[in-house]
């Protein structure tokens, strides 16, 4: 088995010499893609100035615009075998017939037969085989003639025998004639040039330009040969068999330099200048036949191959290979090393090597089994670890250092070690002589990476990352003397999931599911704070690359120019110089979860869940990259009528629609294609909305229910790597309705006018026939109006006597009011400092106060009664009259006791009762019984609170809360409380009415409020009582008057303060 492994081994160095088997990204196309109707088979293959391409097929043309294809018949019965595009015109060869493409009115392509123009003597041809543009001429070129096509006329040129192919590169025509050789086109016929005769028998398939001056002719029996001058050197001996075999039949140069040939078995192998070979397309590598007709290379690099089954386009321009199982490789790639030509690689499912082997570029090495996690190399060799151990090999043999499962690897090569890692702990070999030198199985962990560094006494300090268990740490010396720390969790700065240790090179970085961490170690610690206290190390986010905290680090490379990491399933290459990131090379790299990135020279190689990738960064370099390009391809109005086809570029001239067709359709197209990812479209229509729209993969615009008006569409596009392409404008305008278009307008305005103007006219008649008749019902009301007029002024004298009479009744009883409230004089003698602030809202007043003397004891009291007005006036009276009878008369002095006679007198006078609907009017009310002798005050209340403020200086106010009810039927009837005062001299006494703190102002028209009152009578306690009594006049007029909106007494204001 060794021995099998060295022979492919050494077979593939050889190979790998002069090949790298390319595995860009392959696209097929067939009758699934492009309608079952049309034939599997492709003879040719061209692009038109826009960016369309053209398949030759039976009976017709395949048209290609990125999405979509379309049919262009050409011929019934007949293949088309050669395709060319000239001054924007695709001109066709077929079976019996050539001619070319012209667009309709609408941009739509129709063939147009050239067979006509023939003599009926030349017509006698069977396959046009090449159709060539040279010096401004397009050559049609079959066995039996060459027609030369130029300005509308035909030329025809016979051969000596019978022409094989014809040849241009570009300055020259040239043609093999059977049994004559290579021959030269001179304006009337060819003649063989020098040195051409040996091709007389030989075949050749292409004549391409070379270097300098000279030529490169491809002939399927001879190989290849350099032609300069006269002489043809064969260049490449090698490639002789290799092209016969290949059934070489064509070839074209490609935008890099190098040369594409293309044949009957073989696909297409490029090669470079010297002959090497470079690339090899075929069924093996994704194309679905090997029998190429013909190949192009499009504007963007990619090689398109009209095959027996159908078209293929192959990305050759990407610097991009993805290698999966169809190139023999299986599992997940798990790591990639190399050694010498040989590439390694490590997946879920074995150890693979390039051995090629048919179509397969990989093949399995089987001494090792099961998955390999890990691989490194040294000058040596390549050391592979995973589910099977440690193993060795230099390409010819497979060396097992060791049976124990290894998931960590790193070669240390200043001290020969090799140390693993994995369940079985941690392990160091002599790289060389592969025996043991330390065995740690106290570090036992599922390693993932490890990377190391010097310490400042010249140790090892080694770091292993793992799955689960955090990271560890082994500080190492030449005598293999050691020390193990272990951190985990988050009390270290680390995740609680995976940890990858990465060599940055003389450093150690972590990559994590939260971004790259660095160790912070306790010297760093004790530095940056200045404590020498010992603390332990932690782990802490870097900014590295920038912008890449909170992503997951899958993979990182180290290089100093150029590093480059794996970041959320995403590869970038991170620019060391500033630490940023650039992806635009990768974003269509999708290979799942990135587990490795490994730089081999100019080749970066990419292993994730789904494969492995090489970046060829040389390649990479080398490409000129063409800018993106879009156009629109169809515009539909209403459900299916097509007004422009595209198959020739868009005039930009403004399309004009009426309003019935306000329904459009843009569809747009674009040839660009990055490993199976298309542009992005943005739009705006300019007249609708001024803002583009997000990007989309959607190709295709639609408006509906546009309305009349001019509109521009501004449409670009984006590439995956966010190249952006040139602004494509349209265009267009909707016509008005002929219901708003400017003669129906007119129309309108006519109509306007002569309806207003019969308007006027009924209306002028209406009117004087309503002026007659008003006249005659103006003097029959005139006089009602006479009549009526007398028997109103009548009714006012009547009105205004009532009014005088109630307004002399009301004053009259204003007065008898006034006369029964008490006498200033008696005030004045029980409390020589008082004042009374009585404001009825009306005329006469509800509110009233009271007072009686009986014996040492002065009865006074301040009440409010049920209404305002006339009604409120008697029940004032009747309160009056009620008080008079119970303290004068009965002598009754206990305040409780008098408002329980007067809630009885109330109840009994009005006839009140608790039945639904009943009145239930009464009073509110304060009384005071005041011993001026004692300085004793009796006082109870009805719904009306007594104000004490003692100590007139420091203004401290007592409120004795009220009985919540009134004098009068109520639900609740307990007798009222009694409450009994100590005075001093000085004391303030106040009894109010609910008038004044009900009365609504200020700025926002609300009430004042008892609590603004007891402030105001506190902040004024101090004054003479005139002058509190002023103060609330002031108050309350500015409350009412002192804002723009002015407000009316709404109630009775009654307020008595007496001071003691």
């Amino acid at each position: 088995m060794r021995k099998t492994f060295l022979i492919l081994c050494c077979f593939f160095s050889f190979i790998s010499c002069f090949s790298q088997f390319d595995r860009q990204t392959v696209t097929n196309f067939s009758p699934r893609d492009y309608g079952q109707n049309y034939s599997n088979y492709t003879q040719a293959v061209t692009e038109d100035a826009q960016g369309l391409i053209y398949v030759g097929t039976a009976y017709g043309i395949l048209q290609y615009d990125g999405y979509s294809w379309q049919f262009i018949p050409v011929k019934a019965g007949a293949f088309v075998t050669s395709l060319a595009c000239f001054d924007k015109t695709i001109y066709v060869g077929s079976q019996g017939d050539f001619g070319y493409l012209s667009p309709d009115a609408n941009g739509k392509l129709t063939y147009i037969s050239l067979l006509e123009q023939v003599a009926e003597e030349d017509k006698g041809f069977t396959s046009i085989w090449r159709t060539l543009v040279y010096d401004n001429k397009v050559v049609f070129q079959a066995d039996e003639r060459i027609f030369l096509y130029e300005n509308q006329k035909i030329k025809v040129v016979r051969p000596q025998t019978s022409f094989h192919l014809a040849f241009t590169d570009g300055t020259s025509l040239y043609a093999r004639q059977r049994e004559v050789g290579l021959t030269a086109f001179s304006g009337n016929g060819f003649q063989l040039v020098d040195g051409g005769a040996q091709f007389a028998d030989t075949g050749i398939f292409a004549i391409l330009p070379y270097e300098k001056n000279s030529k490169l002719v491809v002939s399927q029996e001879a190989g290849l040969f350099v032609w300069t001058d006269s002489v043809f050197v064969p260049l490449h001996i090698r490639l002789k068999d290799r092209l016969q075999k290949s059934m070489i039949i064509g070839a074209r140069k490609l935008s890099d330099g190098n040369y594409a040939l293309y044949g009957l078995k073989d696909g297409i192998i490029v090669i470079n200048a010297e002959g090497q070979i470079l690339s090899v397309y075929g069924s093996g590598a994704g194309l679905r036949s090997s029998e190429i007709h013909e190949i192009w290379q499009d504007r963007y690099g990619n090689i398109w191959a009209a095959t027996q089954k159908g078209v293929s386009r192959i990305q050759y321009n990407s610097p991009l290979s993805v290698y999966g199982e169809s190139s023999g490789l299986s599992g997940n790639v798990q790591a990639v090393a190399s050694y010498g030509s040989l590439l390694y690689v490590g997946t879920t499912e074995g150890l693979y090597y390039n051995g090629l082997s048919g179509s397969k570029v990989f093949a399995e090495v089987n001494e090792m089994k099961g998955s390999v996690w890990v691989l490194s190399q040294n000058e040596r060799g390549v050391f592979a670890g995973g589910e099977s151990g440690v193993w060795f090999t230099d390409g010819t043999r497979m060396v097992q250092i060791s049976k124990a499962q290894c998931s960590g690897m790193l070669l240390v090569p200043e001290k020969k070690w090799l140390i693993v890692a994995g369940n079985a702990g941690v392990r160091f070999y002599n790289s060389e002589t592969f025996t043991l030198l330390l065995d740690l199985p106290e570090v036992m962990l599922d390693a993932y990476g490890i990377a190391c560094q010097t310490t400042s006494e010249n140790a090892c300090e080694i770091w292993l990352g793992s799955k689960t268990q955090g990271v560890s740490q082994i500080i190492v010396t030449d005598d293999l003397k050691y020390q193990v720390d272990f951190y985990m969790g988050m009390e270290d700065g680390l995740p609680n999931d995976w940890v990858c240790a990465f060599q940055a090179k003389n450093k150690v970085l972590f990559g994590t599911s939260l971004g790259m961490l660095r160790f912070i170690s306790s010297s760093e610690i004790s530095e940056l704070t200045h404590d020498t206290t010992a603390v332990r190390g932690y782990f802490d986010i870097t900014d590295f690359p920038k912008g890449s905290s909170g992503q997951s680090v899958t993979s990182f490379v180290y290089n100093d120019a150029l590093s480059f990491a794996a970041l959320d399933n995403f590869v970038y290459q991170i620019d060391l110089k500033d630490s940023t990131m650039n992806n635009s090379f990768f974003k269509t790299l999708q290979l799942g979860r990135f587990n490795v990135i490994y730089k081999q020279q100019q080749n970066i190689w990419i292993g994730g869940d789904d494969g492995l990738a090489l970046y060829d960064a040389r390649k990479a370099s080398t490409i000129q990259k063409m800018s993106p390009e879009m156009g629109i391809r169809r515009i539909t109005v209403g459900k299916d009528s097509v007004i422009w086809s595209g198959d020739i570029p868009y005039s930009g001239k403004e399309i004009v629609l009426p309003f019935t067709q306000n329904s459009l359709r843009i569809d747009l197209f674009s040839l660009f294609s990055d490993n199976g990812f298309r542009l992005r479209y943005s739009w705006k229509l300019e007249g609708m909305s001024d803002e583009f729209s997000d990007w989309s993969n959607d190709h295709i615009i639609t408006f509906s229910h546009l309305r009349e008006g001019s509109y521009v569409l501004h449409v670009k596009a984006v590439t995956p790597g966010d190249q952006e392409t040139d602004e494509t404008l349209l265009y267009f305008q909707i016509l008005p309705p002929w219901y708003r278009s400017w003669w129906a307008y007119v129309i309108y305005g006519i109509g306007l006018i002569f309806f207003i103007y019969i308007l006027i006219l009924l209306n002028t008649r209406r009117l004087k026939e309503k002026n007659r008749k008003l006249e005659e019902i103006v003097k029959i009301r005139t006089q009602e109006v006479v009549a009526q007029k007398h028997e109103i002024e009548i009714q006012k004298e009547t009105i205004l006597e009532i009014l005088n009479d109630l307004n002399a009744s009301i004053t009259y009883a204003q007065r008898i009011q006034e006369a029964i409230l008490p006498s200033k004089e008696l005030l004045k003698h029980c409390f020589p400092e008082h004042f009374i602030l009585y404001k009825p809202r009306n005329v006469v007043s509800g509110d009233y106060y009271w007072a009686s003397q009986v014996g040492d004891w002065t009865v006074i009291t301040v009440a409010d009664c049920t209404g305002h007005g006339v009604p409120g006036a008697f029940m004032s009276m009747l309160g009056i009259s009620f008080l008079n009878e119970i303290v004068r008369k009965k002598e009754v002095t206990a305040p409780d006791k008098i408002l329980n006679a007067l809630r009885d007198a109330v109840i009994e006078a009005l006839r009140q009762s608790l039945t639904e609907g009943k009145q239930k009017d009464g009073m509110d009310i304060s009384l005071c019984a005041i011993n001026i002798k004692t300085m004793q005050c009796l006082w109870a209340g009805a719904n009306n609170s007594l104000y004490i403020i003692r100590n007139a200086a420091n203004s401290q106010l007592v409120e004795f809360k009220a009985d919540k009810m009134p004098i009068g039927i109520h639900v609740k009837m307990y007798p009222f409380t009694c409450h009994e005062v100590k005075l001093e001299s000085g004391d303030c006494l106040y009894m109010t009415s609910d008038g004044y703190p009900d009365q609504f102002g200020g700025e926002k028209g609300k009430k004042f409020m008892s609590k603004n009152l007891k402030e105001l009578l506190t902040e004024n306690a101090a004054l003479p009582m005139e002058s509190q009594k002023a103060a609330l006049e002031k108050a309350l007029d500015e409350w009412m008057n002192g804002h723009e909106e002015k407000h009316a007494q709404v109630d009775d204001i009654t307020i008595m303060g007496i001071r003691v």
